[in-house]
């Protein structure tokens, strides 16, 4: 009964804190590496395979979206985490608008730039052997 009346009702602690103290990562990063990692490895695969087509696929002429509100895709979720991540400022807006999946295959298509990427996207640190932790 004493601990329940001495408990600090203010006493809380941010999620930050917590990732910090547990030694984990937020749930948002490890999704936003999930797509980042996944997007790369898309955009390595040939540019006749169903995948690569999928990504860069335009709707039919004629075709009509169904009532309610714009549907989020895929690569719209991508696109905001690397609009996060600062895109728009190092490739400029304008460009980055047009053509960001062009912007992305290049950095893709070499495999060391697209890991420092993803990390940087995600804020992982590397450890001395090179891994994620």
């Amino acid at each position: 009964m004493l601990s329940i009346v001495l408990y600090d009702v203010n006493f809380t602690l941010s999620h930050d804190r917590i990732h910090l103290r547990s030694n984990t990562t937020c749930m948002n990063n490890v999704i936003t590496e999930g797509h980042l990692r996944w997007l790369g490895h898309i955009l390595r695969r040939l540019p006749h395979e169903l995948t690569h087509i999928s990504l860069f696929a335009k709707p039919c002429d004629g075709w009509r979206q169904k009532r309610g509100g714009p549907i989020k895709t895929w690569t719209d979720m991508v696109e905001k985490d690397f609009e996060r991540i600062g895109g728009p400022a190092i490739y400029g807006v304008r460009r980055w608008k047009k053509e960001w999946l062009l912007l992305m295959s290049t950095t893709a298509s070499d495999r060391a730039a697209w890991k420092r990427l993803t990390l940087v996207a995600v804020g992982a640190s590397l450890t001395s052997n090179g891994e994620s932790r």
